[in-house]
């Protein structure tokens, strides 16, 4: 079947139903499939005619002028529509990223999360292990009376404690 188009179209290529492709010549012309033609010529009956189409009258200039604005503008149309789409589905692409990249953030902050909690911990129990080895090394540079004086002090029951020699009194303080 011959197509025929408005003159924005001769000698262009254009994409049409189901991003199919088809060229114009110089006179506005095509050879396509009698179906693939039924259905252009029904789909976009503002610029593609069927080869068979008959001569219209003579128009006026102002007609002709006013015709040729109307198809460039459908020209226009047609182009923003199909811009629009390709947008809609760049933006669709963007949008399932976004939700990989914001699942994948997710998943690192929980891990840093985990990591700055196991580090708290650890710095804890370190600092508990530093304060009972100073707390040691203080008592071992006690006397032995010192060290009595201190169970007397904090209310010990002396007889748990007045038997004890110096490294068992150490021991017996950090227990308490």
């Amino acid at each position: 079947m011959k197509i025929t188009t408005t003159s924005p179209f001769r000698g262009q290529t254009v994409t049409v139903h189901d991003n199919l492709t088809i060229t114009f010549d110089h006179t506005g012309s095509c050879d396509v499939d009698n179906k693939l033609g039924a259905i252009l010529v029904e789909k976009y009956p503002e610029f593609i005619f069927s080869g068979n189409k008959k001569v219209e009258k003579e128009k006026t200039v102002q007609q002709e002028i006013n015709q040729e604005l109307v198809n460039s503008l459908n020209s226009e149309i047609f182009d923003l529509k199909k811009q629009t789409e390709e947008i809609r589905e760049s933006k669709k692409s963007v949008e399932a990223d976004l939700k990989e990249w914001q699942a994948q953030v997710a998943e690192l902050v929980a891990k840093a999360e985990k990591w700055e909690e196991a580090y708290i911990n650890q710095k804890e129990s370190h600092d508990k292990q530093t304060q009972a080895l100073e707390l040691k090394i203080t008592l071992m540079n006690s006397t032995t009376g010192d060290l009595r004086k201190l169970c007397e002090d904090s209310e010990y029951e002396k007889k748990e404690w007045e038997l004890l020699t110096k490294e068992k009194l150490i021991e017996y303080i950090l227990n308490k």
